[in-house]
C-alpha cells in the first residue's frame, strides 16, 4: 500500500470512528424513537398519495394542534397526538472540519514546497493539501526516529530500574519486619549470595590457570604441525620440482617451453611438463598457506598465553576483594538483623513511598517512550511520503499555509466544509427545554427538499436571548441520511417529540 492509500485509509477510519461515537452515545434514546418515526414516515407517505406536506408554522399556536400544523391536515401519523410535541424554527449550518498537523516534538524546519489548494477550493479525501521538501522529511524522519529510539531505550533501562526498586522496596520492607526465623532467613541468603559471589572469583581463578596449562602444554607439544602440516606440504612440494626438473633434463626441455613463453604446439611432452608445473603451483600455494597457518596459530597461541597470565593478577585480585566483600557484608547483614525490629513501624510507609517514587519515575519515561512513538506515527501517517492529503470531501475555508514558509508541529493545516455534517440551530422556549435532551430523535421539515430525521446533539444551558420576558435556548439537531442536496442558511422547521408513544 503507498503512502497515499495509507494516509486515505487513516482519514476514512478517523472519520468512520468519530461517526460510530456519536451513534453510540445516543443508541440508547434513539433505538424507540426510529421505529415510531419510520412508522410515522410510511403513514405520510401513503396518507398523502404522492402529495407534498404542507406545513403550517405560527410562533404562538396551542401543543395540541402541532402535529396538524407540522404535517398537515390529514397526514398526522397514527399514534401521534401531538400532545407531547414541540416545534422550532431554525436555519442550516454546514459542518466544519480543521486538518491538524498533530506532531508535537519536532525541532527540524519542515519546509513548504508547494500548496496544492487554496481557499473556496472544493477538495475530496485524499486530495493532496500541501507538500514538504524531501531535505526536511528526511532530517525530520531522522529526529524522531532517533528520539523514539531514546525513548525506548530509556524506557527499557526505566523497567529494569523499576523492578529493581520494587525488589530493593521489598526487601528492605521484608528485613525492618522480619521476626526471629524470618529475620535470620534473610541474614543466611545474603551470607549465600556473598558466598557465591566468592564462589564465582575462585571459580574464573581456576578456569584461567586450566586455560594456561593448556596452551603451554600445545605449544610445548607443537599441537598446530598436525592442524597446519606445512612440512608434509614442502615435502610434496620439493618432490613434485624434483620430478619436474627431471624430466625437463630427461626430455630437453627449458624453463621457458614449460612455462608457456617457448612452447610449441604439437608436443605431448610438453603438455605434460605443463600440466605437472600447474601441479607444483598449487603445492607451493598449499604449503606456504599451512605455514603461514601454523606461524599465526602458534604466535596466537603465545599471545593468549602471555594474557592469561598477565590477567591471573587480577583474578586474584577479585578473589580477595570478594573475601573482603564477604566479611564486610556480613557484619552489615548482622547489624540490619539486630535492628529490625526498632524500625518495624516505620517500614510500611518507606515501603509505599519508595515504591510510588519509582513508580512515577518509571510510569514518566513509559510516557514519553509511548508520546515519542505517538509522535513518529503521526508524522508517518500524516506526511511520511512527503504530501498532506485532505481527510474528507468538503470546500476549503481557510489555509494558513504557503509556500516557502515552514509546517508548525500541533498546527492547523486547513480548515473545510463537512457537506457530509448538516445541522439545524433553532431557540426552544424555557417553558420547553427541560424535556428536550441529547440524544432525542426529531423530525426536519424543509418546504423544498422534504423531511429529514435528525438527533438532537446539543442543548445549551445558557440562554443567548436577551429578552427578560421571553428566554429562550438553542438547541442543536444533526440531520440523518443522504444531506448532500442542503446547504447552509436554509429554513427548517423542527418537530421534536411524538406524544403518547414510549
Amino acid at each position: 500500500m503507498s503512502g497515499e492509500d495509507k494516509q486515505k485509509e487513516k482519514l476514512r477510519r478517523s472519520k468512520n470512528g468519530s461517526r460510530k461515537e456519536k451513534e453510540a452515545a445516543v443508541t440508547g434514546k434513539r433505538s424507540k424513537k426510529r421505529l415510531l418515526i419510520a412508522g410515522g414516515i410510511l403513514v405520510i407517505v401513503l396518507a398523502a398519495g404522492g402529495s407534498g406536506i404542507y406545513i403550517m408554522w405560527r410562533q404562538n399556536h396551542a401543543k395540541e394542534d402541532a402535529a396538524v400544523q407540522f404535517f398537515g391536515t390529514g397526514n398526522v401519523p397514527a399514534g401521534v397526538d401531538g400532545s407531547g410535541m414541540i416545534t422550532a424554527t431554525g436555519t442550516t449550518s454546514m459542518g466544519i472540519n480543521s486538518e491538524d498537523f498533530e506532531v508535537e516534538e519536532l525541532d527540524t524546519k519542515l519546509e513548504i514546497e508547494e500548496v496544492y489548494v487554496t481557499s473556496n477550493s472544493d477538495i475530496e479525501e485524499g486530495t493532496p493539501i500541501l507538500k514538504i521538501t524531501d531535505d526536511s522529511i528526511a532530517e525530520a524522519r531522522k529526529e524522531l526516529e532517533k528520539a523514539a529510539e531514546a525513548a525506548e531505550l530509556a524506557s527499557r533501562a526505566g523497567a529494569i530500574e523499576y523492578e529493581q526498586s520494587k525488589i530493593t522496596a521489598k526487601y528492605d520492607y521484608d528485613k525492618t519486619t522480619l521476626e526471629g526465623t524470618q529475620s535470620k532467613a534473610v541474614y543466611e541468603q545474603s551470607l549465600s549470595r556473598l558466598s557465591e559471589n566468592v564462589d564465582k572469583a575462585q571459580d574464573a581463578l581456576d578456569n584461567a590457570n586450566e586455560q594456561i596449562a593448556e596452551y603451554e602444554s600445545a605449544i610445548a607439544n607443537d599441537i598446530y604441525k598436525k592442524e597446519y602440516p606445512y612440512e608434509t606440504l614442502k615435502a610434496l612440494y620439493d618432490e613434485n620440482l624434483s620430478l619436474l626438473t627431471g624430466k625437463m633434463n630427461e626430455w630437453g626441455v627449458t624453463w621457458e617451453q614449460v612455462t608457456g613463453s617457448g612452447m610449441k604446439g604439437g608436443n605431448q611432452n610438453l603438455t605434460v611438463l605443463s600440466n605437472l608445473y600447474s601441479i607444483l603451483g598449487q603445492n607451493l600455494k598449499d604449503y606456504e598457506e599451512a605455514e603461514k597457518n601454523y606461524k599465526n596459530a602458534t604466535e596466537d597461541a603465545g599471545i593468549q598465553l602471555q594474557k592469561l597470565k598477565l590477567n591471573l593478577s587480577t583474578l586474584q585480585s577479585d578473589l580477595l576483594k570478594a573475601k573482603e566483600e564477604k566479611e564486610e557484608k556480613e557484619i552489615e547483614a548482622k547489624l540490619a538483623y539486630e535492628t529490625s525490629l526498632a524500625k518495624a513501624q516505620q517500614a510500611q510507609k518507606d515501603y509505599d513511598t519508595a515504591l510510588q517514587k519509582a513508580e512515577a519515575a518509571y510510569d514518566e519515561l513509559v510516557n514519553t517512550n509511548e508520546d515519542a512513538d505517538k509522535n513518529l506515527k503521526a508524522f508517518e501517517d500524516s506526511i511520511g511520503d512527503g504530501c498532506y492529503y485532505a481527510g474528507s470531501d468538503g470546500t476549503v475555508i481557510m489555509i494558513p499555509y504557503r509556500a516557502g514558509s515552514y509546517l508548525e508541529p500541533d498546527s492547523m493545516i486547513l480548515a473545510y466544509s463537512n457537506k457530509e455534517e448538516v445541522t439545524v440551530s433553532v431557540y426552544v422556549d424555557q417553558s420547553n427545554i427541560a424535556s428536550l435532551n441529547v440524544g432525542d430523535s426529531c423530525m426536519v421539515q424543509f418546504s423544498e427538499y422534504g423531511m429529514f430525521q435528525g438527533t438532537v446533539t446539543a442543548v445549551n444551558p445558557v440562554s443567548e436571548s436577551g429578552s427578560k420576558t421571553s428566554v429562550t435556548y438553542t438547541v442543536t439537531v444533526a440531520l440523518d441520511g443522504d444531506v448532500s442536496s442542503l446547504s447552509s442558511n436554509l429554513t427548517a422547521t423542527v418537530l421534536f417529540g411524538m406524544g403518547g408513544t414510549a
